[in-house]
């Protein structure tokens, strides 16, 4: 029994320990999570399928084709020889043969062709990494809400424990015969409207962490504690990492890629080739009868109409980087806009919570002389339960600008990827 109750102790123990979760962890988990992840095992089986048969233009290019013709008029020799004669070729001709082709020089378009491929899959990826990270923010939104509704109830159950203590007094004031019911009637309904607040505030909480969970694939519950760790990332000359600018980079590098492939053109391609097959007739055109056949050599192909628009082509892809670079620029800009802002929030904020600090220490000072002038009748209970509620929102406001100044770091974070 006392082994069992060790090893439970141990499993407790575990169990609450997985139940806390930085921010950081969350953001990986909703990404693994949502369906888009799995395409990034689907774009590199299909890159890997792609590039095995890229490779196979390489190996020898085979075909077999045959056909059977009849034709209206041969070729004659109209000469006649004494001993000599020669059989006029048939009309209905037949032939099978084998072809086979082996690429020897293609001015390197397999390798630029691989090349795109790769380049392919990058850029998908990274346009699947883009959609996730959109995730982010969603994450964070629920994270901060949860974190905020975890303040409010803890705020909620101090402000419950000072009305406990008053009614307390009360009650005892009551029985001394030096106050009114009134007054204890009127703390006991504050009281259970504060409880009522507190346990509409654990529904909203409990619907964030089910909306939480659905995201991320982890299973949050009441008792979970969220965390949010604090780094050291708000240096003004930070470099942007956003996944929009290393997209923009690929995309430049394509084109790159598209330029070699419009220059493939100067280059000739070169095959080896062999013919082999059996008809009638033959090689020998002078012998009407079925033979076999075979001619093999060396051919190249030259496409030199890509010479009439090389230039053209050209233009138009620097005119599509121009374009990309545009984009990049408008994009470093409006993020800029948008760190600038964050930044303005967090020394706002800052500025907030040490204002927050001070009006909730005048106002205990407020609520402690309170208590006193209630107990001897100087005040009612009226005037003492809206002093406690100003020390209560003093505190809430305060919780709410701790939250919007770590939520306003974390949105810094993820404007500029870092």
């Amino acid at each position: 029994m006392r082994e069992f109750l060790i090893f439970f102790s141990l499993i407790s123990s575990f169990t609450l320990q997985a139940q806390e979760y930085t921010l950081a962890y969350l953001y990986e988990q909703a990404q693994i999570h949502f369906p888009l992840y799995q395409q990034f095992e689907m774009n590199k089986k299909t890159t890997e399928l792609q590039i095995q048969n890229s490779r196979k233009a390489w190996l020898p290019q085979a075909q077999i084709s045959g056909g059977a013709t009849y034709q209206s008029d041969v070729t004659e020799i109209p000469v006649t020889l004494p001993n000599f004669h020669i059989d006029p070729m048939s009309k209905d001709q037949y032939k099978v043969q084998a072809e086979v082709y082996q690429l020897i020089f293609d001015g390197g378009k397999v390798k630029l062709h691989q090349e795109q491929i790769l380049m392919s899959q990058l850029i998908e990826d990274k346009k699947n990494e883009l959609n996730l990270y959109k995730l982010r923010e969603r994450v964070a939104q629920l994270f901060f809400g949860i974190l905020l509704y975890d303040k409010q109830i803890q705020q909620r159950n101090l402000l419950e424990e000072n009305m406990n203590a008053a009614l307390s007094k009360a009650e005892l004031a009551l029985k001394e015969g030096v106050t009114y019911k009134s007054v204890v009637n009127e703390l006991k309904a504050e009281l259970l409207s504060a409880q009522m607040t507190t346990e509409e505030i654990h529904h909203d909480k409990t619907a964030a962490l089910q909306m939480l969970s659905e995201l991320t694939g982890v299973s949050l519950t009441a008792d979970t504690k969220l965390l949010w760790v604090e780094d050291n990332v708000l240096n003004p000359n930070y470099d942007n990492q956003r996944p929009e600018l290393q997209l923009f980079e690929l995309q430049r590098k394509n084109l790159e890629l598209r330029k070699k492939q419009i220059w493939q053109h100067r280059f000739p391609q070169i095959n080896g080739f062999l013919n082999a097959g059996y008809g009638r007739p033959g090689l020998n055109m002078l012998k009407n009868s079925f033979e076999p056949f075979a001619i093999g050599g060396i051919q190249f192909q030259w496409k030199i109409s890509g010479f009439y628009t090389e230039k053209k082509e050209l233009e138009i892809i620097d005119f599509q980087m121009d374009k990309f670079n545009t984009e990049k620029e408008a994009f470093l800009l409006n993020t800029q806009i948008e760190s600038q802002k964050e930044l303005s929030q967090m020394a706002k904020y800052e500025q907030l919570i040490l204002k927050d600090e001070a009006i909730i220490e005048l106002r205990r000072e407020v609520v402690k002389s309170a208590e006193a002038q209630l107990q001897n009748g100087v005040i009612n209970s009226h005037e003492f339960i809206n002093k406690l509620n100003a020390l209560h929102s003093a505190e809430i406001t305060k919780n709410l600008h701790e939250i919007l100044y770590i939520k306003s770091k974390e949105n810094l974070k993820n404007i500029t990827g870092l």
